[in-house]
């Protein structure tokens, strides 16, 4: 970048960037939020603040944070928070934002693997999220949410079946394209951008639409005899940020800044990932033996790459430029740099 380049982006009148992330530490997979941190501060401090909301107590990560800069606040559990664990993320509502800054909640098991350059470029004025890969709420719960919330549809890319077919059969043929036509964007939370002034408000209204999903159950339930929709409409908190969003200016976040390993179909390489999004569940029979913090963290990146070589080895192939040995090699490098789950 030229001098001349440098000093226009510099001097651009974007406003203050501030990333929030609600931990709640009583979970044993919370152990990645000392990856959030660290990477924040490694790809992120020159330009943005990071501010944690902590559930519980986690010493070390306490430790770590304020020694990097990161600001703390605590929280007791929300109090619906034992049978919907999302919710306590509705716990970032109550921390004093200014309004002039762009906030970007971020779920605490996402990692910063280089600079997530995008979300500085979104308008200031939009809302910004990762398209899901996989809608939760099947074809008759759709049209049910769809008309009860008077929503906009369309043609929706959340097309988890139709992905899920394409790396089984490299084909679209055959499937009932009626099932999906009629639907509404649906996202993923693990790195949502709010413009200067929305957050508060929409975290608001947010767990509001997820209270009213949940008070409508018996109605929904007349719609669709699914069980396990009905209890993912309990608990997820998607199902009602696609209803808080369905009217607002959103941009769609690029799979680099919202990665999750069976992503690899997008086409990226692993050095353009910026932001690592480690779906997942610890694996308990190693918390059990107390293995390493070090060994967990690089244990369910492995369970992940398991599950794709095993259920998809030719799409895998196919994707030469995705490498998860480079991405496993930049967890262990920050873990490393940064001293993490080292005696003090």
């Amino acid at each position: 970048m030229t001098g001349y380049a440098e000093r226009s982006r510099q001097n651009l009148l974007l406003p203050p960037v501030v990333f929030c992330s609600v931990i709640d530490t009583r979970v044993p997979k919370s152990i990645l939020a000392h990856l959030l941190v660290a990477s924040w501060h490694r790809y992120c401090r020159s330009w943005s603040t990071l501010h944690l909301v902590l559930v519980g107590e986690d010493v070390e990560l306490e430790s770590l944070a304020k020694k990097l800069g990161v600001q703390i606040h605590h929280r007791t559990a929300h109090t619906a928070s034992c049978q919907r664990p999302v919710v306590n993320k509705m716990l970032a509502a109550g921390v004093a934002f200014s309004s002039q800054a762009k906030v970007i909640l971020l779920d605490w098991d996402v990692v910063f693997t280089a600079d997530p350059w995008m979300l500085r470029a979104i308008p200031t004025g939009r809302f910004a999220a990762r398209i899901a890969s996989a809608l939760r709420v099947p074809p008759s719960l759709q049209q049910w949410v769809v008309s009860r919330f008077n929503l906009p549809v369309g043609i929706n890319v959340a097309i988890g079946v139709l992905g899920h077919h394409w790396l089984l059969h490299h084909s679209l043929e055959g499937l009932n394209k009626d099932d999906f036509l009629r639907s509404f964007r649906y996202f993923n939370a693990g790195v949502l951008v709010f413009p200067p002034g929305r957050f508060q408000s929409t975290l608001t209204h947010w767990q509001s639409t997820q209270n009213e999903l949940i008070r409508l159950l018996p109605e929904a339930a007349m719609a669709s005899s699914e069980t396990a929709a009905m209890e993912n409409l309990a608990k997820s908190d998607q199902l009602a940020l696609a209803i808080t969003l369905a009217n607002q200016p959103v941009c769609g976040l690029d799979a680099s800044h919202n990665f999750m390993l069976f992503d690899f179909a997008e086409g990226l390489s692993s050095q353009e990932v910026a932001i690592l999004h480690l779906v997942g569940e610890l694996d308990n029979s190693l918390l059990e033996k107390n293995y390493p913090k070090k060994d967990l963290v690089l244990n369910l990146f492995d369970q992940r790459i398991t599950h794709l070589l095993h259920n998809y080895p030719v799409k895998l192939a196919e994707h030469g430029r995705f490498d998860p040995g480079h991405l496993r090699q930049l967890l262990e490098k920050l873990m490393e740099e940064y001293h993490l789950f080292q005696p003090q």
